[in-house]
């Protein structure tokens, strides 16, 4: 919220979402739904469905958050990245890869609060990314998956190459 506050960017998220950090001062939020679409500076964001929890934490309330969700991405030059979000696997991921064709997926793989390597293993065999980023686990013990059991997992998948990134790298 004091980024949003400070640099004033456009926050796209779910309506309650936004409209929860409109209260807090958070101005230029774009409150959008599942399927919806927005472009900002040339970037497209699409809402996709996600299945977790939703909630935020203010001060001692547990307030809803609107439903969770997945964000596409679609860049200028036409790359699309989906960040399913925290979920589990679902069938229509297939349809995700179907209307999008995101070549990088952002697959939750820590388990315990999201899907595990298992899981993500099958989302990779239903989206057929070419590149899988593993996020969501090792930040604490009780996340046990790690990209080096979604690697094994998906090595018989060909065209599918797992990412993995240290805090502060980036991918070129």
């Amino acid at each position: 919220m004091d980024l949003g506050r400070r640099f004033k960017p456009t926050v796209l998220g779910m309506f309650e979402l936004c409209e929860w950090l409109k209260g807090k001062g958070v101005e230029n939020t774009m409150g959008m739904n599942k399927g919806g679409s927005w472009t900002v500076d040339d970037i497209t964001v699409t809402l996709t469905n996600a299945f977790h929890s939703s909630t935020i934490v203010d001060g001692d309330r547990v307030l809803p958050a609107g439903e969770p969700c997945g964000v596409i991405v679609r860049f200028e030059n036409g790359f699309t990245l989906y960040h399913a979000g925290d979920t589990c696997v679902f069938g229509d991921m297939k349809l995700i890869a179907e209307i999008y064709q995101p070549e990088l997926a952002m697959l939750p793989i820590g388990d315990l609060y999201t899907m595990s390597p298992k899981e993500a293993a099958v989302a990779c065999r239903l989206m057929k990314p070419r590149w899988v980023l593993g996020m969501h686990y090792g930040t604490f013990p009780v996340l046990t998956g790690r990209p080096d059991q979604l690697r094994a997992l998906i090595q018989d998948q060909p065209g599918t190459e797992v990412l993995e990134l240290k805090p502060g790298e980036t991918l070129a």
